[in-house]
Protein backbone atom coordinates (compact mmCIF):
# COMPACT_ATOMS: atom_id res chain seq x y z
CA UNK A 1 0.00 0.00 0.00
CA UNK A 2 1.14 3.54 -0.73
CA UNK A 3 0.11 6.23 1.72
CA UNK A 4 0.49 9.72 0.24
CA UNK A 5 0.49 12.24 3.07
CA UNK A 6 -1.46 15.47 3.10
CA UNK A 7 -0.27 18.77 4.56
CA UNK A 8 -2.51 18.24 7.61
CA UNK A 9 -0.67 16.25 10.29
CA UNK A 10 -3.83 15.40 12.24
CA UNK A 11 -5.56 14.18 9.09
CA UNK A 12 -2.51 12.02 8.27
CA UNK A 13 -2.45 10.44 11.72
CA UNK A 14 -6.15 9.59 11.61
CA UNK A 15 -5.90 8.17 8.08
CA UNK A 16 -2.75 6.18 8.87
CA UNK A 17 -4.47 4.62 11.88
CA UNK A 18 -7.36 3.55 9.63
CA UNK A 19 -4.98 2.13 6.99
CA UNK A 20 -2.94 0.21 9.55
CA UNK A 21 -6.11 -1.25 11.06
CA UNK A 22 -7.33 -2.39 7.62
CA UNK A 23 -3.95 -3.97 6.86
CA UNK A 24 -3.87 -5.69 10.26
CA UNK A 25 -7.31 -7.16 9.65
CA UNK A 26 -6.28 -8.22 6.15
CA UNK A 27 -3.20 -10.04 7.45
CA UNK A 28 -5.42 -12.12 9.73
CA UNK A 29 -7.77 -13.09 6.90
CA UNK A 30 -5.52 -13.62 3.88
CA UNK A 31 -2.17 -15.17 3.09
CA UNK A 32 0.36 -12.88 1.47
CA UNK A 33 2.43 -9.86 2.29
CA UNK A 34 0.98 -6.40 2.74
CA UNK A 35 3.52 -3.60 2.97
CA UNK A 36 3.01 0.10 3.64
CA UNK A 37 5.11 2.92 2.18
CA UNK A 38 4.62 6.61 3.02
CA UNK A 39 5.05 9.19 0.26
CA UNK A 40 5.64 12.90 0.80
CA UNK A 41 3.86 14.85 -1.98
CA UNK A 42 6.43 17.64 -1.74
CA UNK A 43 9.30 15.24 -2.57
CA UNK A 44 10.49 16.11 -6.09
CA UNK A 45 11.70 12.53 -6.57
CA UNK A 46 8.05 11.44 -6.71
CA UNK A 47 7.19 13.62 -9.73
CA UNK A 48 6.90 10.65 -12.12
CA UNK A 49 4.64 8.81 -9.69
CA UNK A 50 2.24 11.75 -9.40
CA UNK A 51 2.18 12.33 -13.15
CA UNK A 52 1.61 8.65 -13.86
CA UNK A 53 -1.25 8.44 -11.35
CA UNK A 54 -2.67 11.82 -12.39
CA UNK A 55 -2.79 12.89 -8.76
CA UNK A 56 -2.63 16.50 -7.59
CA UNK A 57 0.31 17.41 -5.39
CA UNK A 58 -1.64 19.95 -3.37
CA UNK A 59 -1.73 17.70 -0.29
CA UNK A 60 -5.31 18.56 0.60
CA UNK A 61 -6.04 15.03 1.79
CA UNK A 62 -4.18 11.75 2.21
CA UNK A 63 -4.41 9.20 -0.60
CA UNK A 64 -4.11 5.41 -0.27
CA UNK A 65 -3.20 3.19 -3.22
CA UNK A 66 -2.68 -0.55 -3.47
CA UNK A 67 0.25 -1.51 -5.72
CA UNK A 68 0.47 -5.19 -6.60
CA UNK A 69 1.58 -7.72 -9.19
CA UNK A 70 3.70 -6.36 -11.98
CA UNK A 71 2.98 -2.69 -11.41
CA UNK A 72 -0.80 -2.54 -11.10
CA UNK A 73 -2.44 0.04 -8.88
CA UNK A 74 -5.88 0.30 -7.27
CA UNK A 75 -7.09 3.40 -5.49
CA UNK A 76 -8.85 3.21 -2.16
CA UNK A 77 -11.87 5.57 -2.11
CA UNK A 78 -11.08 9.20 -1.20
CA UNK A 79 -10.66 9.88 2.50
CA UNK A 80 -13.21 12.72 2.78
CA UNK A 81 -14.48 11.76 6.23
CA UNK A 82 -16.17 8.51 5.18
CA UNK A 83 -13.01 6.43 4.76
CA UNK A 84 -12.85 3.36 7.01
CA UNK A 85 -10.60 0.37 7.55
CA UNK A 86 -13.25 -1.64 5.65
CA UNK A 87 -12.27 0.28 2.50
CA UNK A 88 -8.68 -0.86 2.97
CA UNK A 89 -9.83 -4.40 3.76
CA UNK A 90 -11.89 -4.47 0.54
CA UNK A 91 -8.79 -3.67 -1.51
CA UNK A 92 -6.74 -6.26 0.40
CA UNK A 93 -9.45 -8.82 -0.33
CA UNK A 94 -9.40 -8.02 -4.05
CA UNK A 95 -5.62 -8.33 -4.23
CA UNK A 96 -5.05 -11.28 -1.87
CA UNK A 97 -8.44 -12.97 -1.68
CA UNK A 98 -9.31 -16.38 -3.06
CA UNK A 99 -11.22 -15.09 -6.08
CA UNK A 100 -8.53 -12.77 -7.46
CA UNK A 101 -7.31 -15.56 -9.77
CA UNK A 102 -10.59 -15.34 -11.69
CA UNK A 103 -10.22 -11.65 -12.42
CA UNK A 104 -8.67 -11.03 -15.82
CA UNK A 105 -5.33 -9.19 -15.49
CA UNK A 106 -6.48 -6.49 -17.90
CA UNK A 107 -9.59 -5.79 -15.83
CA UNK A 108 -7.97 -5.11 -12.49
CA UNK A 109 -6.24 -1.85 -11.68
CA UNK A 110 -4.27 0.54 -13.80
CA UNK A 111 -0.70 0.14 -15.03
CA UNK A 112 1.95 1.95 -13.01
CA UNK A 113 5.23 2.83 -14.71
CA UNK A 114 8.12 1.38 -12.75
CA UNK A 115 11.85 1.94 -13.11
CA UNK A 116 14.41 -0.35 -11.55
CA UNK A 117 18.03 -1.25 -12.32
CA UNK A 118 18.55 -4.39 -14.39
CA UNK A 119 21.60 -6.41 -13.33
CA UNK A 120 24.28 -6.66 -16.01
CA UNK A 121 24.87 -10.33 -15.28
CA UNK A 122 22.14 -12.82 -14.62
CA UNK A 123 22.93 -16.06 -12.89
Amino acid sequence: MLFIRSKDREQNEKAMEIVKDGIKRGRRLFEGEIGLVEIDPSDDREEVLFRNLRLPRDGKEPVVLAVFGKGKVLAVPPMKGQFTSNDVLDIVQIVLGPCSCFIQPGDLGEDLLLVWPIPEERE
